[in-house]
């Protein structure tokens, strides 16, 4: 027969089970927070950056054009001045559009512990070794000034977004 418990063990039983299960049910409690916040917080574009042509229509426009210029299968940098919403949401796009190409997103702020970010300058110099490192022989510029030094063909979708397409003395 089975010994009985004293009475005070199964009130601390019960009461470290109702414990757990309170730090299980608070766990979850904040991490589905967390994440509705940041959805609530990130995707969308806001009314300014509609204004300013930021909006779907004109990343979808801007996805085509890059499209149409670098081949699927070839290896590209997306150059960005910035680490905000709207560039992460158009490397996500990139990388979809573009695969099987391999897309490395490089921007001046560091960002850990992301393996297809690359910290680097924005400069010519610093981006065609980078281009070189990588195998890359496009450059998918977006929101960064005319690039010095990175010698190749170059189409213009709007003043800052353009493609360029190295030489290839560049990528060897």
């Amino acid at each position: 027969m089975a010994e009985k418990q004293p009475q005070t063990v199964r009130r601390w039983q019960a009461w470290s089970m109702g414990a757990v299960l309170c730090a299980i049910v608070l766990h979850v409690s904040i991490g589905l927070g967390a994440r509705l916040w940041h959805r609530m917080a990130s995707p969308l574009p806001s009314a300014a950056t509609l204004a300013q042509g930021q909006g779907e229509e004109d990343l979808t426009r801007f996805l085509s054009f890059v499209a149409e210029y670098v081949p699927k299968g070839e290896t590209a940098l997306y150059v960005t001045p910035g680490t905000g919403t709207q560039e992460m949401w158009t490397f996500y796009r990139l990388s979809y559009e573009l695969y099987p190409s391999a897309v490395w997103w490089v921007a001046p702020a560091p960002r850990e512990p992301v393996t297809w970010w690359i910290t680097a300058p924005l400069d010519g110099p610093a981006l065609a070794n980078l281009a070189r490192e990588k195998g890359a022989r496009y450059v998918i510029v977006d929101g960064v000034p005319a690039l010095e030094a990175l010698a190749g063909r170059s189409v213009q979708d709007r003043p800052g977004r353009m493609v360029l397409m190295l030489d290839e003395g560049q990528q060897e």
